[in-house]
């Protein structure tokens, strides 16, 4: 499991995008092990939201046989959501943003994040 240093890491990369509303860290149960959100997302919703797109994801994945769930980008009208699996930590981390998000940006700044965590 990753330690409070590397989750802070981790969080911290997230932080530093435009268009960023925070990100957190979900296990592959669905919990939410951490979680840097602004106040309008940071209470139940998103973690709830994010454990279903990590399952419904896991499935698609799994029916298709196209192996193990890496990535999902979400985009909306009004918003976005990225997530990776990080496969040494054992969990999902998920970037929620708003529609000026650039998804190419978060994307490169969640293997950043990975990057991170590898290195500590």
């Amino acid at each position: 499991m990753a330690t409070q240093r590397q989750i802070d890491a981790i969080l911290t990369k997230l932080d530093g995008i435009d268009g960023s509303y925070g990100g957190l860290l979900v296990d592959r149960s669905g919990m939410v092990i951490a979680s840097r959100l602004d106040k309008r997302y940071a209470g139940d919703k998103i973690a709830a939201l994010t454990s279903a797109a990590i399952n419904t994801a896991s499935r698609v994945v799994k029916e298709a046989d196209f192996g193990t769930p890496e990535t999902m980008l979400i985009e909306g009208s009004d918003g976005k959501m990225a997530l990776i699996h990080a496969a040494k930590g054992g969990f999902f981390i998920s970037l929620v943003g708003s529609k000026g998000l650039n998804i190419g940006m978060a994307r490169m700044a969640l293997h950043e994040a990975m990057d991170t965590f590898d290195d500590i």
